[in-house]
Parts: C-alpha cells; structure tokens; sequence
C-alpha cells in the first residue's frame, strides 16, 4: 500500500464511547475541527486549567461564549463532547505518525516509527497528562475500559501497515 494510506487517518466517522455513552458523529481534519471549533478548543482550555473531574457543560458554554443548549445539541452532553475532544486530538496523534514515518522504506520502518510516535506523543500529550495529574480515576477508564473511535483509528492503522509488510515480503 502507498503511503497515501495515511491520510485517511484525518477521517473519522464511527461510536465512539465515553464512561458508558454512546456518540456518533464525524470529523474531517481534526487539527481544523479543534482549531474552528470554540465549544472543542473551550473543552480542552477548561480541561488543561481545572481537569476533567470539574468539567461541566456550563463551564465550557461559558468559555465558548454559547450557552449551554448549543453545547448540548451539538454534544448531547459532556461524555460525548469529552469523547469528540479525544478523538480529534488523537487522530491528529496518529496522522502525524503516520506523516512522519513517510519516509522509511519498509513497512516494518513504518510500524516502528509510528507506534513509537504514537506512544510518545500520547505519554506527552497535555490533556492525558492533566487528567493524570488531577484526576487519574477518570484515566482508566478512557485508556482501558473501552474500546472507542481512537482504539480503533490505532488498530486500522496498524491493520493497513501489517497489511504493507505483508505485501514487503
């Protein structure tokens, strides 16, 4: 497979999961989305400044300057809007490794390269580190107790690369 295969990666459609909701919608470029987006970029602010544990909708509409019907019909509450943050921001995570690893002539080059990006970034990304540093409780239950649109965005990547080495010999 060419290396374009990397940019579907910026295409997210699909469930994603949050403490036990359900939500379905798309993204198209997630550094645009969160970037154009006021009531995402209020999320992350308002997640980065005080934690996931004290984010409430109200906090976030004010922040976004909308009130707190607009957040709602758009997010359909906080466990969504929650998931539709981490979606973004990891899909632009896992692009991002995947533009990076362009370079490398091997499939196995590639795996490498992108799941040690990908690692690294998600270890140093701001928003995993603020919820574990204020809220680590909530983290278990993002990372590992279900299996959401970015689990899953990970695993078609790692499909498609395996797939490449397949196709390397």
């Amino acid at each position: 497979m060419s290396h374009a295969g990397a940019r579907n990666i910026y295409c997210v459609m699909g469930t994603v999961t949050f403490m036990g909701t359900v939500s379905h919608f798309s993204v198209r470029s997630p550094r645009a989305s969160i970037a154009e987006d006021p009531v995402l970029r209020a999320a992350n602010d308002a997640i980065l400044e005080i934690g996931l544990g004290r984010l409430t909708l109200a906090e976030v509409a004010r922040r976004a300057g909308v009130s707190r019907m607009t957040v709602y019909r758009r997010y359909d509450g906080l466990d969504r809007l929650v998931s539709a943050l981490l979606v973004v921001e990891f899909s632009a995570v896992i692009a991002e490794a995947a533009e990076r690893a362009r370079s490398e002539v091997t499939a196995r080059g590639r795996i490498v390269r992108e799941v040690v990006h990908v690692t690294r970034r998600t270890a140093e990304h701001p928003l995993m580190r603020r919820i574990l540093e204020l809220d680590p409780e909530m983290l278990m239950p993002l990372v590992v107790d279900r299996l959401g649109s970015s689990h899953r965005m990970g695993l078609e990547r790692l499909r498609v690369l395996i797939a490449a080495g397949h196709d390397d010999g």
